[in-house]
């Protein structure tokens, strides 16, 4: 496929199938590939989805600083206004997912209030949403 449209959506769908498999191996290698696709296009928006991924993907390694680091970043990318069709190519809310994410990742490093926080500005985005499934999957 080179460098197609269609890849990054295809190799977020795989990072996202090994992530939950578990095959965290396999999700590292997929997320690093999207960060270099990313770097590689014209499109800065795919940076979000790939520093979500690898932030996950770091996450569940438990390097928890890196996981950090890379959803601080996609959050600093996010524009509710320019990248609304994130949702609905990736199948969730970026400014929702990142910011859930991100209070687990604070709650690990030993910041409660800051994860409590980040949470909430999750929440409070998704009520603005109205968007039930969004409320489910960071209250869950």
């Amino acid at each position: 496929m080179g460098d197609a449209p269609q890849l990054f959506p295809a190799l977020f769908g795989l990072w996202w199938f090994c992530e939950v498999k578990p095959d965290l191996r396999a999700a590292y290698e997929l997320a690093q590939q999207l960060l270099n696709l990313a770097g590689r296009g014209d499109d800065p928006t795919l940076f979000i989805p790939a520093r979500r991924a690898m932030g996950h993907t770091l996450f569940w390694l438990g390097e928890f600083a890196s996981a950090r680091a890379h959803l601080k970043q996609a959050i600093a990318l996010y524009d509710p206004q320019l990248h609304r069709s994130l949702t609905f190519i990736y199948g969730e809310h970026a400014g929702v997912i990142t910011r859930g994410f991100t209070a687990h990742v604070l709650w690990y490093l030993g910041h409660p209030d800051r994860a409590l926080k980040a949470m909430q500005e999750a929440l409070s985005i998704a009520a603005k949403l109205r968007d039930p499934w969004t409320i489910v999957l960071r209250n869950g």
